[in-house]
């Protein structure tokens, strides 16, 4: 049997004050388990520690080095 909908029931009983713990109760429950399912020691993809390492190497932003490469492609 599905319990969700029974859940839903009892939780439009409830006064907006209960409302609020029970959200952030879930809220709460939700970022644990996704942080339980993270790797071991929370190790981050190796790529991810390469982030931002090549920043200032065209010595202006890189959505103007884009829009100008775009530019001179066109005819």
């Amino acid at each position: 049997m599905n319990a969700l909908p029974i859940i839903l029931s009892e939780i439009e009983k409830l006064p907006t004050a209960d409302l609020r713990v029970l959200l952030h109760l879930l809220i709460d429950k939700v970022l644990a388990a996704e942080k339980a399912s993270l790797p071991p020691n929370g190790i981050k993809p190796a790529y991810q520690k390469y982030r931002g390492i090549a920043k200032g190497v065209w010595g202006e932003d890189a959505q103007s080095y884009i829009n100008q490469l775009r530019n001179d492609e066109r005819f």
